[in-house]
């Protein structure tokens, strides 16, 4: 791990087995994380030494999603009051996956629309991580927190990753936690459907909390002191129940914070104070105290593992989550169809109300606002039903491929031409072969500003027997008129110092899963070195920031989108980030953002992005 030690512009300090990182003027540094005194690095003053506590990490971090803060601490966390069709004021702080109040929307004004690690094009750090990770970054006072797999030691699946406390302002690994081993199934590395390090961690400033989805958690202190080899103890560790071998591997929930209780979703009997399940081998969202790691609730509805909760607040102030259940290789939980469970104090974990489909599956976001819930369902009527969220009764049907326009790049003409009030189930795909029916990608949808978003799955033959489409699109749905728009947009950009940035339009593009020292980790190769459109990919959830929409592929390409745009055209794409060169670079992470820097990473690295570094 680094020490603190000073970087100027080309220069470098190194220890013992440290990871490598590079600040914005290209100085490296990489150490043991002792407790040299802090200096200036590539930009702002590093920290002190490990176990050092900067400015925030008690007195003056900001509270988590709950509202709780950090002991001494201030409590800034909005999702008390916030609304799930709101934006929640991002501030300094990004607490977990789904950012101050777990809806993956955040009010910001100044994030940035373009970046780029292949060329080192806005970015203020990098750091060299030990092997890959999908979850999100959680940021608070001066850390941030990811998790990824143990060093790569030859095998593609594991059952055991690390956490990471990295200093936000130089990239400095600070502290490890030791091992977090789960149980039951073992999880392929860089897998398209989720893996170990899926689950984003949770921070109130004072505490984090690192997951495993195999079936492991715990609460490690910030201001604790690690021990000699550099990992921090835990203040309490606990397993809970892992994949179920007779499933693959897909665990797409994000645990939340839900008041004083962090909020998971498992099957129940092997968790602290877990109850008698119900019905044997289902999923349930459940209570953790986050202070003990004992069940203190368990919601009455179940959930499939494979969809992500959104929690929220009702238009009369009730906080609740939207989660739902159906989805293929014969997942139990029934009725398949969506649930509003109630998070307010007292009564949580009581079923509010059941929408039941006829239907469609639960492998998205259940993202929703202030008005409605939103399902999909499937080809060959494949659908946006809207649902009214105070009910649950359904309030209108919108067709995905009924009367919609179309803007899509035309390669010989090297422009955007637009296809007005069409049907797709009777266009001829432009870039592959056959007549379209349109598949939201999985987990590429988010509601915001109006509208259901998502990205189409794109050339897909066998999945729902159909060929899917339009190709590599960002759609959307106006929930109250119905309208369709879809839009075109690159596979890939490419870029390299000193040359001109290239858009690669409607084509495959492979890549690889390499981790910091060139091992390619993926245990299912053949799926996970694709861009993820076709397989499809279990994409990483869309991110609102003020305005402006960031969808990710696994080709570590982010596409920046207007979400205020009139017409979804060409001039609604902002830009694009990468995380590194095209086809070299893997990543299923969705940024996050705080005092107006997005930290991301990839299979080899985390970076942190502004527009105000100098490079």
């Amino acid at each position: 791990m680094p020490e603190a030690g000073a970087t100027g512009s080309g220069g470098s300090s190194v220890g013992s087995g440290g990871s490598n990182v590079t600040g914005a003027s290209g100085g490296a540094m990489a150490g043991t994380g002792g407790s040299g005194p802090a200096a200036s690095g590539g930009h702002g003053a590093a920290s002190a030494g490990t176990g050092g506590t900067g400015a925030g990490a008690a007195g003056g971090s900001a509270g988590a999603a709950g509202g709780s803060s950090g002991a001494g601490g201030a409590s800034a966390g909005t999702s008390g009051s916030g609304s799930a069709g709101s934006t929640a004021k991002a501030g300094g702080i990004w607490p977990q996956a789904g950012g101050p109040d777990g809806t993956f929307r955040a009010d910001a004004a100044d994030a940035p629309v373009t970046w780029s690690v292949a060329t080192r094009k806005n970015i203020l750090w990098q750091t060299d991580l030990d092997n890959e990770g999908q979850g999100e970054i959680a940021v608070a006072g001066d850390y941030l927190f990811l998790t990824t797999f143990l060093p790569y030691s030859g095998s593609k699946t594991s059952l055991s990753i690390e956490g990471y406390a990295i200093d936000r302002s130089t990239g400095a690994i600070k502290w490890r936690t030791k091992a977090l081993t789960g149980n039951a199934l073992a999880s392929g590395m860089a897998y398209q459907y989720s893996d170990a390090t899926s689950w984003g961690p949770i921070t109130d400033g004072r505490y984090v909390w690192f997951f495993n989805s195999a079936g492991h958690m715990g609460c490690w202190d910030t201001m604790g002191t690690p021990d000699s080899s550099g990992h921090m103890p835990a203040v309490w560790e606990a397993d809970f129940q892992g994949q179920d071998s007779s499933f693959p591997y897909n665990r797409q929930h994000e645990p939340f914070l839900a008041g004083d209780n962090l909020v998971l979703l498992s099957p129940l009997g092997k968790g602290m104070n877990d109850p008698a399940p119900k019905n044997a081998g289902w999923n349930y969202l459940h209570g953790i105290d986050k202070m003990t790691g004992k069940t203190t609730w368990v919601a009455a509805d179940a959930s499939t593992f494979y969809n992500t909760a959104i929690p929220g607040t009702l238009p009369d102030g009730t906080r609740a989550v939207v989660h739902g259940r159906g989805g293929p290789h014969g997942v139990p939980e029934r009725p398949v169809g969506l649930s509003l469970t109630s998070l307010a104090p007292g009564s949580e974990g009581k079923s509010l109300w059941q929408f039941p489909a006829s239907s469609g599956t639960a492998l998205y976001n259940m993202s929703w606002d202030d008005r409605y819930a939103y399902w999909f369902t499937e080809p060959s009527n494949e659908s946006l039903i809207v649902l009214d969220v105070a009910t649950g009764k359904q309030a209108h049907a919108w067709s995905l491929a009924k009367t919609v326009d179309i803007r899509r790049w035309d390669a010989t003409m090297k422009k955007y031409v637009t296809m007005s009030g069409v049907n797709v189930n009777n266009t001829a795909d432009w870039e592959y072969t056959g007549m379209m029916h349109v598949v939201p990608d999985w987990h590429s949808n988010i509601a915001a500003n109006g509208y259901v978003w998502f990205l189409t799955v794109t050339n897909n033959n066998d999945r729902w027997g159909v060929h899917t489409g339009p190709p590599h699109c960002v759609g959307r749905v106006n929930v109250e008129t119905g309208k369709v728009e879809y839009l075109e947009i690159p596979v890939g950009v490419q870029r390299a110092a000193g040359q001109a940035e290239q858009l690669l339009y409607g084509k495959d593009i492979m890549t690889t899963a390499q981790d910091a020292k060139g091992n390619d980790v993926a245990d299912d190769a053949q799926r996970s070195h694709t861009d993820g459109w076709a397989a499809p990919a279990f994409y990483p959830p869309p991110v609102l920031l003020g305005s402006k929409l960031y969808f990710g592929t696994t080709l570590g390409i982010t596409y920046v989108i207007d979400a205020t745009a009139k017409i979804l055209d060409e001039s609604a794409i902002l830009g694009y980030g990468d995380l590194g060169p095209l086809g070299q670079t893997w990543s299923l992470a969705a940024p996050s953002y705080a005092g107006g820097v997005i930290y991301h990473h990839s299979s080899k690295q985390v970076v942190a992005i502004s527009a105000s570094a100098s490079n």
